[in-house]
């Protein structure tokens, strides 16, 4: 899948999974790393809106839409 600077996405947090947060790619960075062997490149996020529980840290999943 290619992914593209205004794409829509969707959030969920392992921490609160029945929290649902929508975004959109900002950016993505034009050079990648390597980590063991994975080409990785850092894309930034716009969320749309937030939760009151939202930390730093946490770990989330994100669907990237069509």
């Amino acid at each position: 899948m290619q992914i593209r600077k205004g794409q829509a996405v969707n959030i969920s947090l392992d921490a609160l999974p029945n929290v649902s947060l929508k975004g959109v790619v900002s950016q993505i960075a034009e050079t990648f790393s390597n980590n063991q062997g994975d080409i990785l490149y850092e894309v930034s996020i716009i969320l749309d809106d937030t939760h009151p529980d939202m930390r730093w840290g946490m770990t989330a999943f994100i669907e990237f839409i069509k």
